[in-house]
């Protein structure tokens, strides 16, 4: 190959966060997709160049693109090496190189934010308050329309996330059971849409989240979860037994969810959902490699809930239901995507 560009895949440095840090945070999102472009894409694999936050900067010459896969809010959350990112992101600027994910941009998730940012830009999704503290979270308890839905500001996580229906339950939450800082959204109920026309169906039955990929200028559909519980996540879905160690239970479980499982694989298969919105979101965040949750009410309007710029798509050790929800076939999907959009990258020219 007579062509030696390279593309740079930026990363938190494991000289910084130990052993533990790289191999359980950041092997499960991206690692897999390298050993899997070094068996089936070997050419476009030694194009790739990682760099860690904590080493040298790389060499800049004959380099085509940088990705800054790390974790948000970057400055937020590891200031030193957003320093650092930004360094080597000023330098790449400096030469024309095409940043994707710009460190500065990996603050744009924060709750608060990007519900100003996707707001701003016409993009359907809730109101958010944000608080840094439990009594200012307190003093906004008279301020605010209910239903509302507590949750952290800067975690893409579950924990210390409340539906309160009332000033009353918000009052009742005690200071160790939030996270600060943290925000207050909207609760904006996608099922009962379903249950005034479908009651018995699966959309009336359960509360739901679907998830977009966006990779470059394509999206795709990944996934939807199906849950009693008006927080969607792996631990409340319906697929949630499968951490369970007893293959009796995985398997009477299995069953119980067949219905889930078939719309799930249904929606993965079908062409993506509201492809020009999910690009506009990418664009409000400046990001254009990240998930992005949603749901959608009966007549099929969408409800942007939040983007993740650094998804785990494998779920490691193992991913959700691996044989039922064909998740070798979504991860593969996953892969080539990506492989094709580090294709676009590597074509590019730099000043």
């Amino acid at each position: 190959m007579t062509d030696h560009r390279t593309v740079i895949l930026a990363r938190l440095g494991s000289t910084q966060h130990g052993t533990r840090y790289r191999w359980h945070w950041l092997a499960p999102p991206m690692q897999p997709m390298l050993d899997d472009f070094a068996r089936r894409y070997p050419n476009t694999k030694s194009r790739i160049v990682s760099w860690f936050t904590g080493q040298p900067h790389p060499d800049l010459d004959r380099v085509s693109a940088i990705i800054f896969f790390m974790q948000d809010p970057l400055r937020e959350r590891f200031p030193l090496d957003f320093q650092q990112a930004v360094a080597l992101a000023d330098a790449a600027r400096a030469r024309g190189i095409r940043l994707v994910n710009p460190p500065e941009n990996l603050s744009n998730t924060i709750k608060s934010t990007q519900a100003r940012l996707w707001r701003d830009a016409g993009i359907p999704t809730p109101r958010h308050h944000s608080y840094s503290s439990y009594e200012e979270l307190m003093s906004l308890t008279s301020t605010l329309d209910y239903p509302v839905l507590i949750k952290s500001d800067l975690l893409h996580v579950q924990a210390h996330m409340h539906v309160c229906q009332t000033a009353a339950d918000l009052r009742a939450l005690k200071p160790e059971q939030i996270a600060c800082p943290g925000s207050v959204a909207d609760f904006i109920d996608t099922r009962e849409t379903y249950r005034q026309i479908r009651p018995d169906s699966v959309w009336g039955r359960f509360y739901h989240k679907k998830r977009a990929c966006l990779i470059g200028s394509r999206s795709f559909n990944n996934h939807v979860f199906f849950s009693t519980n008006p927080i969607v996540g792996a631990s409340t879905c319906t697929f949630r037994h499968y951490t369970n160690p007893n293959p009796i239970a995985r398997w009477t479980a299995d069953r119980r969810c067949r219905d889930e499982v078939a719309l799930d694989y249904a929606f993965f298969e079908a062409p993506p959902e509201h492809t020009n919105l999910i690009r506009r979101a990418g664009e409000a965040l400046g990001l254009e490699y990240l998930a992005i949750d949603y749901a959608t009410t009966a007549d099929g309007r969408p409800i942007l809930w939040e983007a993740n710029p650094y998804f785990a798509m494998h779920m490691f050790p193992r991913p959700i239901l691996r044989g039922p929800r064909q998740m070798d076939k979504r991860i593969a999907r996953f892969h080539d995507v990506a492989h094709d959009f580090i294709v676009e990258l590597l074509a590019e020219r730099t000043s």
